[in-house]
């Protein structure tokens, strides 16, 4: 939880989580023809949602829902710390999950940009990343691949990774820990160091990408 706090601290969790999450719902009819009895997520309610599907990271069910099972009949998936952790049990859950935001849904959204709903918290988990940790002298450039079953329209068809199908990144490390990385979707972002070393020449966009993330350091 520490380590949590670290990256996502109380403020930060209100105004991005608890403000956005809530203005998406009151934007769907949350509590009259839509979900009929929600009522204005608090963050304490944000929080649990957030343990839950951490929980569900390292405990996987096959429905999230059984994971509000009563362990007095179900002996299996049921956990009464998750079974008692909220009042309206299974219904706050569906709730939490058709309304988290993190994005405010009253903006104009970026078209070029696949990953505009969350870019606010990409952009925050770089900076807390960079920010949280003392570089040592020898640093790794590598890719990284998050494996992805859905269906979205910046996911890449991946044959030569066990996790298969998902997400990559071009990512800068220092023993295991990510410090900063691009997305191979995303669009590269200006290099600083064109101010000085004449850079036009060099078209492959992986090697771009590996440029910006050293200039970033």
């Amino acid at each position: 939880m520490d380590f949590f706090e670290l990256f996502f601290p109380r403020d930060f969790r209100d105004r991005h989580f608890k403000q956005n999450s809530n203005i998406y719902a009151t934007q769907h009819a949350a509590g009259a023809d839509h979900y009929v009895g929600w009522t204005p997520f608090s963050l304490e309610d944000i929080d649990k949602g957030l343990s839950l599907l951490i929980r569900n990271g390292l405990v996987l069910v096959p429905d999230m829902r059984l994971h509000f099972a009563d362990p007095n009949t179900n002996h299996v998936y049921g956990h009464n710390a998750v079974h008692t952790m909220w009042g309206r049990g299974v219904r706050r859950w569906e709730e939490f999950r058709a309304f988290f935001h993190v994005q405010d849904s009253r903006l104009t959204p970026d078209a070029e940009d696949p990953l505009w709903k969350v870019r606010n918290l990409i952009d925050h988990v770089r900076s807390r990343s960079k920010a949280l940790w003392c570089c040592g002298m020898n640093l790794a450039l590598d890719e990284q691949t998050i494996g992805f079953q859905g269906r979205h329209k910046a996911k890449m068809r991946i044959t030569y990774k066990a996790e298969g199908d998902g997400f990559q990144c071009d990512a800068i490390c220092d023993n295991g820990y990510t410090i900063n990385w691009l997305f191979r979707h995303e669009k590269i972002p200006s290099l600083r160091v064109e101010d000085v070393i004449d850079v036009s020449h060099i078209t492959s966009q992986n090697t771009r990408r590996s440029l910006w993330l050293v200039d970033t350091m």
